[in-house]
């Protein structure tokens, strides 16, 4: 399953505290599985008010301190690490109690087991405790500091409580008023300058196109405390409320920031603005938004964009032009769906097909690996990276090509490469298949940051949406031993970033990727020309001489045909399988010159054995005299296999069909009758007559 770790309970970070009052949090979560997905199996994190003060997992099996002034305390770190080893083996005590009542224990699911643990010290001197429990995120029972006993919240935590109110809520009482409350005022001693520290928060104000208008987005960070309030206001004194939650997220340096959007319709006159309110400041901070700059910035990148877009076509076009090469459509990729393959474009300059010439623009990764052109060949990875693992999605998956040929997968949930190829299958080349995984786990964590990269700038970090973003990337070794990469990328199925190697660095595709491809272009620009130059063209070129009879094989086709009925007449099949390689060409042809065009799509699929198939079929109304056939064409064969449908085969079926049901009925009704004649013709015995 697909691992979401929502706190319910940790998720609306610590309490606010009147002033006065002090507070310490722990936050505990113990995790039960055979993968675990990178999460520790035990974790703590420490609070003091709104200070992260300390943390502690399984992994290390040693607290860390991340105030300055508490790092240099050995007594109390050996206190904290004899504290939290003792705390891990109760809580997994308790978690196998809860798995155990619950029928869960060796179920082999992923299950999440939470704590929230407070006790607070008031002005007045009072002393108040609170315990919460959470079980695969969802609440599950609660601590009841007045009168001590464990209360349930779920139908199924009643046994857990039953068993639990004795010995447990008493110690627990003993805990909070004297244990909790004596670490919280050592805590408070060495820590009153970082508790009373102030920053003031920074703002920056933006807009972006929306369905209804424009939304705008007010982006509050670098302050601290946490607590903090931003609205947006209208002509200076109407609130407008977001339809949108905005949580308050942490930063590396231990201040915070929040991100607040509205949706709003443009008004001749009307003015906008951010009103920002924190502790650090003595007057709420406002800031307005200029409706001119978020108009110019797009008309700026977009200009931008038009322009660098005109300079790589025009590339294109000059390069032909002095290559003299003339590109045909590979058969069997129409862009049309026409039931000729899938829809999608692919080209080459072999002189196979002259009928049609152009630019090929097509939607990234939607064709799989390009084919090479004619002596060259291409190493190329295609990469699909998912926020959140769902419906059997991996987080992590790449499949590897050489030229048309699927060379090997692999995915997060396993160890490593699958060799896909019978050459590979051998493991003949096991360094090879070695220096591939090291190359594929560099590979993951380089795209892993990507993806942070790319939601933290569309600020989608934290957002429970489902994202997906997808990479080719790869390098052609040309017949002249020339060197040529690509890199394209797009996110949300959308195309976002590209990779000019003729002049490293990455070229926003969308205005929203310029941030982006800002960020990435000093360093990611010559890792990427590194790694085509080294790295790619190596591995294309390891691989060559193992595969050359898998890349050179070639397996005719095998072509079948059937009918059925359908609302507006006839639908005829042609099942087309057992062809090596992918590419093909089909379609029906009527009265030998016409060609049907499918409206349905069709796909080439491959088979275990390494070959593929395609059924392409049309929707015809029976006219007298017409006559229909499939035409094939693939690199196998020498010339077009074209298998003709007999129109009258079904028909004279049918007939037979029914003559041999008559056939049979007869005998049957014939056969009942000469035995029902037989038992009424029978001889009368001697003794029957006597009797009558």
């Amino acid at each position: 399953m697909g691992v979401v770790v929502l706190l319910l309970l940790l998720s609306f970070g610590t309490h606010l505290v009147y002033s006065g009052n002090h507070i310490l949090h722990y936050y505990f979560t113990a995790v039960v599985s055979d993968v675990t997905h990178g999460l520790p199996q035990y974790s703590v994190v420490g609070y003091v008010d709104n200070l992260f003060f300390g943390r502690y997992s399984s992994d290390t099996r040693h607290p860390e301190l991340l105030i300055p002034s508490l790092k240099g305390l050995n007594d109390l770190i050996k206190e904290l690490t004899i504290n939290a080893h003792d705390k891990e083996n109760a809580d997994i005590i308790m978690m196998k109690l809860i798995m155990s009542s619950l029928n869960k224990t060796g179920d082999g699911a992923f299950h999440v087991f939470q704590i929230k643990y407070s006790c607070e010290l008031r002005e007045d001197g009072g002393i108040h405790g609170n315990e919460d429990f959470a079980f695969d995120a969802k609440e599950f029972m609660t601590f009841d500091t007045e009168n001590p006993q464990y209360l349930p919240l779920v139908q199924e935590a009643l046994i857990v409580t039953q068993k639990w109110n004795g010995i447990f809520a008493k110690l627990k009482t003993v805990y909070m008023e004297n244990v909790c409350i004596s670490h919280l005022k050592f805590y408070l001693s060495h820590l009153k300058k970082d508790l009373e520290k102030k920053v003031s928060p920074k703002v920056k104000v933006s807009s972006s196109e929306s369905e209804s208008g424009i939304k705008l987005h007010c982006r509050v960070y670098g302050f601290y405390p946490r607590d903090v309030e931003v609205k947006w206001i209208k002509n200076g004194r109407d609130e407008i409320y977001s339809e949108e939650s905005a949580e308050i997220l942490p930063n590396p340096d231990g201040t915070y920031q929040i991100r607040v959007s509205v949706e709003v319709t443009p008004e001749e006159g009307a003015t906008y603005s951010c009103h920002v309110d924190h502790s650090s400041l003595e007057n709420p901070l406002v800031t307005p938004f200029e409706a001119n700059n978020g108009k110019l910035l797009y008309i700026l990148i977009a200009v931008g964009v038009t322009i660098i877009l005109f300079a790589v076509v025009l590339g294109v076009f000059i390069y032909r032009k002095k290559s003299g090469i003339k590109w045909s459509r590979t058969a069997g990729e129409e862009e049309r769906t026409n039931g000729h393959g899938p829809s999608c474009n692919r080209w080459r300059c072999c002189p196979r097909d002259k009928r049609r010439m152009g630019i090929v623009v097509f939607l990234l990764l939607s064709c799989g690996a390009h084919l090479a052109s004619c002596g060259s060949h291409i190493f190329q990875y295609s990469t699909t990276l998912v926020s959140d693992p769902k419906q059997g999605l991996s987080k992590y998956s790449v499949v590897a090509y050489l030229d048309n040929l699927m060379l090997g997968t692999y995915n997060s949930d396993k160890l490593g490469p699958e060799p896909l190829t019978p050459s590979h299958s051998s493991f003949e080349l096991y360094d090879d298949i070695e220096e591939l995984t090291k190359i594929i786990y560099l590979k993951e964590s380089l795209d892993k940051m990507m993806m942070k990269l790319i939601t933290s700038s569309l600020n989608k970090t934290g957002v429970e949406d489902f994202h997906v973003m997808q990479i080719k990337n790869g390098c052609e070794l040309s017949e002249d031993g020339s060197i040529r990469g690509n890199e394209e990328l797009a996110f949300d199925a959308k195309d976002y970033i590209t990779f000019d190697t003729a002049n490293p660095e990455y070229i926003p595709v969308v205005p929203g990727a310029l941030i982006a491809v800002q960020k990435r272009k000093e360093l990611y620009s010559k890792l990427q020309r590194t790694y085509v130059e080294n790295v790619c063209i190596s591995q294309l070129k390891l691989h060559l001489p193992y595969l050359k009879n898998v890349l050179e094989k070639k397996v005719p086709p095998k072509v079948k045909i059937s009918s059925s009925e359908s609302e507006s007449g006839t639908k005829l099949h042609c099942w087309v399988y057992g062809f090596y390689p992918r590419d093909v060409e089909v379609k029906w042809i009527k009265n030998g010159r016409d060609e049907i065009y499918s409206e349905e799509s069709a796909e080439i699929l491959p088979n275990p054995d390494g070959t593929y198939q395609i059924r392409v079929s049309v929707e015809v109304t029976p006219e007298e005299g017409a006559t229909y056939s499939c035409h094939v064409d693939h690199s196998s064969l020498e010339n077009p296999l074209v298998v003709p449908f007999e129109t009258n085969n079904d028909g004279k079926l049918l007939y037979i069909l029914i003559a041999v049901s008559v056939t049979v009925v007869l005998f049957v009704f014939l056969g009942i009758f000469r035995y029902r004649k037989r038992s009424d013709h029978q001889p009368v015995t001697t003794e029957e007559r006597e009797r009558d």
